[in-house]
């Protein structure tokens, strides 16, 4: 005899008498539950099912975000309050606000649950063209803006329950299957959105395959089904449960970075997006759409290597200066989408072997299409205008307001000569839209100091110490940093990953762990939808915004143990640690 179909509990009340119809609560234990609109065989967080998109860059600015509320910067050795920081907290937001976690969503709320078994998301795409203030002009771009619309389904949703342990948040990291209530979170982690949705989250390990389905509750998923009479609850509307960034900081600092100029994977185009993975929700009422895209905000000029050819910087006429022939014009444009400035050592740390940054560059190397076409071209590596991401500032959220003004690091121009290079710093004054060129200077090393030094290009000066230029150096540094990723043959990173520095009980040298880079990085062509000029976006080799090089697969990284400073180290002694890294065959 065939066996009779539940039908799907369409009130608070029968939901509630359905809940505790359900096995009892296994003794120490807590019940929660979990709404979706499908029930899928696993129950995976997003970073266990999908590549989480620009994942570096969110936790790299999620920390700079912190840093500037907290007004705390977090350096030296970790506590265990530290390493909740990173490790579940700053997770929690990147779950509520970015693109997911390695966590998942259920809360004690069965009617917060109901809500999301029984509303649908659907994304939509606003398209338009954006530009500076004016008339329409061939310097605009297309901007494209994605939303999140939830409707209410029009299938029964599902309802799960788990039985967990409760985190007593004393470990620097939870146990799997232990609950997080985000209610109990420290400042600045409980947000509006987390307590509008009584979230709570959970992690499940590997013995599960990260699948919380295998330990829900016999008897569901529940089937649920609207009007749900009785539960005010599921009748919020999408305001009530994704509060205005108005009113959430976390929501209002994340939308307030300026839209930045990105491949389109379809077309092959550059297309201005909001850099972040930060979901926008479409609102019931124009009010609350419109606070949403009040937090739009547009950086002039986006590409400044356009902006720079519209000016015209020509080359000199030829003369004994072998600088005075190169010209902006025909630098290679690199755009960098990730914030680098903020994450390398100061420019005046001994922890930059400033004659390694200047070895290991090529003349060129290979240049990859924004399609998926093999690679084709070469892209020169001696004349170089490097554009910094807007990642490099955090305050973008007071940007609007009347009393700001801040000046802006935007790029930075190398042209590499046989002995000495010529670097021109780009800055802007913000909120005006004219970018600055520096006076020209030329750089070298100093073969017996082993750092190197300044002077101007076109004035009789004494050599000075580069460091002494802490707003020059650092975009010097990252950008010969990033040439030597981009060059193929083995060499040691410039900077240590790790370091111990000498103390009385740990022995007389230093220790140094030591990256090899190889093909770190690569340049992706984008050809520029008006003609103008194309330029290149710096990729890792997993297709991702570049942050940090990885280290060679086969040489990897050595650990080096030496009483001197890391920049007096002679690039002799990175070599030989190097060949002594290789396996036999290959050194």
């Amino acid at each position: 005899m065939q066996g009779s179909i539940v039908p799907p509990l369409a009130s608070l009340y029968a939901l509630q008498d359905a809940v505790r119809a359900l096995p009892p609560i296994a003794s120490g234990k807590v019940r929660v539950f979990r709404g979706q609109t499908s029930d899928y065989p696993t129950i995976t967080p997003a970073a266990y099912r999908n590549r989480l998109g620009r994942s570096a860059i969110w936790q790299v600015y999620s920390r700079f975000l912190l840093m500037d509320i907290t007004r705390r910067r977090f350096e030296g050795e970790m506590d265990e309050k530290e390493i909740q920081i990173w490790s579940l907290w700053l997770e929690a937001v990147a779950q509520h606000y970015g693109s997911g976690s390695r966590y998942l969503d259920v809360t004690h709320s069965i009617e917060s649950a109901a809500w999301f078994a029984l509303h649908r998301g659907e994304w939509t795409t606003e398209r338009s063209m954006l530009g500076p203030p004016g008339p329409p002009s061939p310097h605009d771009l297309p901007g494209e803006t994605k939303w999140l619309q939830y409707t209410r389904a029009v299938e029964p949703g599902y309802l799960y329950a788990f039985d967990v342990d409760v985190w007593d948040g004393a470990s620097a990291i939870p146990p799997d299957l232990a609950l997080i209530d985000l209610s109990r979170a420290p400042e600045p982690f409980m947000t509006p959105r987390m307590l509008a949705q009584a979230g709570c989250l959970i992690h499940v390990g590997d013995a599960d395959q990260h699948d919380l389905r295998r330990h829900r509750v016999e008897g569901t998923p529940l089937s649920v089904d609207w009007p749900m009479t009785g539960s005010t609850f599921v009748q919020r509307t999408v305001e009530e449960m994704f509060p205005t960034p108005a009113v959430d900081p976390w929501y209002r600092r994340f939308l307030s970075v300026p839209m930045a100029p990105e491949i389109d994977p379809a077309s092959g185009g550059v297309v201005l997006k909001r850099p972040l993975p930060v979901t926008l929700y479409r609102g019931e009422t124009e009010a609350y759409n419109a606070a949403v895209t009040s937090t739009e905000a547009f950086l002039f000029p986006p590409l400044l290597h356009r902006a720079l050819r519209q000016i015209g910087v020509q080359a000199e006429a030829p003369g004994e200066e072998w600088w005075r022939a190169v010209s902006m014009n025909n630098a290679t444009p690199i755009l960098l989408e990730a914030p680098l400035l903020r994450v390398f050592p100061p420019a005046g740390s001994d922890l930059w072997n400033h004659e390694l940054l200047l070895r290991d560059i090529d003349e060129s190397v290979v240049s990859h299409s924004s399609s998926k076409e093999p690679p084709s071209g070469q892209a020169g590596l001696r004349n170089v205008l490097f554009q910094f991401s807007n990642f490099e500032e955090i305050f973008w959220e007071r940007a609007h307001q009347p009393d700001i003004t801040t000046r802006l690091t935007r790029g930075i121009w190398i042209v590499r000569g046989d002995s000495e290079i010529l670097v021109v710093l780009l800055r802007q004054n913000f909120p005006g839209t004219q970018v600055d060129g520096s006076a020209p200077v030329l750089i070298r090393l100093d073969p017996v100091r082993r750092r190197m030094v300044l002077k101007p290009a076109s004035v009789s000066m004494e050599w000075t110490e580069l460091a002494a230029v802490p707003e020059l150096a650092k975009p010097v540094f990252i950008g010969l940093h990033l040439l030597r990723a981009l060059s193929p043959h083995l060499k040691a990173e410039a900077t240590p990953r790790w370091f111990l520095l000498r103390r009385p009980e740990s022995g007389p040298d230093n220790e140094y762990l030591v990256a090899v880079l190889a093909d770190a990085g690569k340049l992706v062509r984008v050809p520029d939808p008006a003609g103008l000029a194309d330029w290149y976006a710096m990729r890792d080799n997993e297709g991702e915004p570049y942050t940090q090089p990885k280290p060679n697969l086969v040489a990897g990284s050595f650990k080096l143990h030496d009483p001197r400073p890391f920049a007096d180290i002679p690039v002799r002694d990175f070599q030989d640690a190097i060949l002594a890294a290789l396996p036999a065959e290959q050194a």
